[in-house]
């Protein structure tokens, strides 16, 4: 029973956080950190494409912004998609981040 609670919790947080979220690019739709957090946020959910696709946009909007690289990598590569994992793993260790890289 406590599992479920704490489950039911989680899933509860995180989707007070994707609201918030959603407000916060409503307002600034160019922040890559807004977007990144969503994306964060959107990966927990296991609502990998969303994730992606907030990732995807964080880049766009801060080609350098490793954070995003690496965790855009990550939910790739749980995809089981070892090609586009990889390759965004190197380039967060080319930006020095290279956690993703060695795990892989």
């Amino acid at each position: 029973m406590r599992k479920i609670i704490v489950a039911i919790f989680l899933v509860l947080t995180f989707l007070c956080s994707c609201s918030d979220l959603n407000n916060a690019i409503k307002l600034k739709p160019d922040d890559a950190i807004a977007h990144s957090n969503r994306g964060i946020a959107y990966a927990n959910l296991a609502q990998n494409q969303r994730a992606i696709e907030d990732f995807n946009e964080a880049i766009r909007l801060k080609p350098d912004y490793v954070d995003a690289y690496n965790n855009r990598g990550y939910v790739y590569l749980l995809q089981g998609n070892n090609m586009f994992g990889c390759s965004d793993a190197q380039k967060a260790c080319e930006l020095g981040i290279c956690k993703l890289l060695e795990a892989a």
